[in-house]
């Protein structure tokens, strides 16, 4: 009997990013158990043991000098190209792989071993932003030989194309979005009594956070709720919630729980979400709770227009304490249509999101009726005032 199809992601993970980690959760619920998965992680046990799959420390971007003045590596490095060798197909995603130049420099050294080894590779789920032209180099090196990429944004898939017009390049969405909703219940309030809120420190907006969210406290009486999705030193949404609830008494933070599950249950049980983090927006629309989402980086205003609710999306350049109450005005005044934009549209983005395992099984050699990728029509909604 022919062993399984054996299949290694290179993303994030093992870095105490939710995010991260429900890009992952979401590229295995999308394998149905038709092939196997291994990570590579910064942190194989926690991998591992969260996961329950097979991980590998990732290894340094090195030198010939590196290596030999640092022979402990060496049992690393061999463990990792044992996992390579051991693979079928490469993959490189999601997230924001390509988004700035230094990203796309780090995470494109991720398939060189891959490919030095002659290992089936592919990028999925990836964001794109406009590059200098050797990172783009170095990104058209790996598109080119890559069986193929996904984007999860049309402007990233406009992007890559760009960088690589032959490369076979089709648009899907995050990966996350595989992840199936906890409750089959749509989302029905008659009040927003509470709210989840989910910030990444931005030092140029923090006054402006600030004194958007203190208007909107004195406004509304609705318990705001301080939810962090990261916890890593140069990244720690927990310190930060602290230094805003010193700032503002009237909020609350709670810890950090590397625990995906345990995150999602409590994030459902709000009905209504604020947040910087594409991934908490994401993860509120999959349980069909509404989201401002203040859009840090481009792929939260993407995300949410293509959930055909673009009158969610708040500039952080724009950001006032009085946009952000008549966002949240509006959103409370169409809260139930909202709710049913949001099940109309996201199945669409659920089958892009199915065209990554599809493309996966393709080049793993296995069948695979192709998903479709049109996102549902959205009912009307009237316009934002602001």
């Amino acid at each position: 009997m022919d062993r399984p199809k054996r299949v290694l992601i290179h993303g994030w993970t093992g870095n105490k990013n939710l995010g991260d980690e429900a890009i992952l959760a979401g590229l295995l619920r999308g394998s149905e158990g038709r092939w196997e998965v291994a990570a590579v992680s910064d942190d194989p046990g926690w991998t591992t043991r969260y996961h329950r799959i097979p991980a590998v420390r990732r290894i340094p971007r090195f030198t010939l000098k590196g290596i030999c003045s640092a022979p402990a590596r060496l049992g690393r490095i061999g463990r990792y190209v044992q996992a390579v060798r051991g693979s079928d197909l490469c993959l490189l995603g999601g997230g924001d792989m390509f988004l700035t130049e230094s990203n796309a420099r780090d995470w494109c050294q991720e398939l060189l071993v891959p490919e030095w080894l002659g290992r089936r590779t592919g990028i999925v789920g990836v964001t794109a932003g406009n590059l200098p032209d050797a990172a783009a180099r170095l990104v058209r090196n790996r598109m080119i030989k890559a069986s193929f990429v996904t984007a999860r944004d049309q402007n990233s898939l406009c992007l890559l194309r760009g960088i690589a017009p032959k490369s076979r390049t089709e648009l899907a969405a995050d990966l996350a979005l595989l992840l199936s909703p906890l409750s089959s219940r749509p989302q029905q309030h008659s009040e927003l009594d509470r709210c989840a809120v989910i910030l990444r420190r931005w030092p140029e907006l923090e006054s402006r956070i600030d004194e958007a969210l203190r208007f909107l406290v004195a406004k509304c009486k609705t318990r705001f709720d301080l939810l962090p999705m990261q916890k890593i030193s140069f990244c720690d949404d927990e310190l930060y919630s602290r230094e805003v609830v010193a700032r503002i008494p009237e909020l609350h933070s709670f810890r950090f729980q590397a625990d995906l599950d345990a995150f999602r249950h409590h994030l459902s049980a709000y009905p209504v979400v604020i947040s910087t983090r594409l991934h908490g927006v994401l993860l509120a629309a999959i349980e069909g709770i509404p989201a401002i989402g203040i859009s840090l980086s481009p792929k939260i205003e993407a995300f949410q227009r293509e959930l055909g609710l673009p009158e969610l999306v708040v500039d952080p350049a724009a950001l006032t304490p009085t946009l952000l109450a008549e966002k949240w005005d509006w959103l409370a005044a169409n809260y139930n249509r909202i709710t049913a934009r949001l099940r109309s549209s996201l199945p669409g983005l659920v089958d892009r999101a199915k065209r990554n395992s599809a493309l996966i099984a393709e080049a793993l050699g296995l069948s695979e009726e192709r998903a479709g990728s049109r996102v549902a029509p959205a009912a009307d909604l009237p316009e934002s005032t602001s």
